[in-house]
């Protein structure tokens, strides 16, 4: 007697887990990370100073920049991105206007400024307005500054 409710049990028990094995792979498939601790950012760097008054005549051509001391340098930062694509085409604009930008990739820093350049990324792809363009970074490089002086 035992048998004949044992084997129902069994048999339920086994497609309880083949459905929830398949039920849990579809969710795993479609599951997105927006944010980890390898989200790459790209800096797009002017240049690279020893002292400030070097760093002001450096960057007389860029209208709108962020500077940040690091080991004993100024570092004039231009524009900041999560694209790679984004990245190159903001380069171009500032070639353009005669700056020399080299693009530093480094990792995420803070998730909500990640969040915000989701948006200003956004903003820049669609368009080819260089104004626009350098607007944007001008309005990323100022969240950045205040996500700096948060840290601090």
């Amino acid at each position: 007697m035992k048998l004949k409710y044992l084997m129902p049990i069994i048999i339920s028990i086994i497609i309880g887990i083949l459905f929830g094995k398949i039920i849990f792979n579809q969710y795993k498939k479609n599951i997105d990370t927006v944010f980890n601790e390898e989200t790459s950012i790209y800096i797009l760097q002017q240049g690279s100073y020893k002292n400030e008054d070097a760093m002001y005549e450096g960057a007389r051509k860029v209208s709108n920049f962020l500077y940040v001391k690091e080991d004993n340098l100024y570092k004039v930062y231009v524009c900041i991105t999560k694209e790679k694509e984004i990245a190159l085409k903001v380069k171009g604009i500032f070639e353009v206007l005669g700056n020399d930008i080299y693009i530093k990739e480094t990792s995420n820093i803070d998730d909500k400024f990640i969040k915000s350049l989701n948006i200003y990324n956004q903003n820049i792809e669609a368009t080819d307005k260089k104004e626009e363009i350098l607007d944007t970074c001008r309005d990323v490089l100022k969240i950045y500054e205040e996500m700096i002086k948060r840290t601090l």
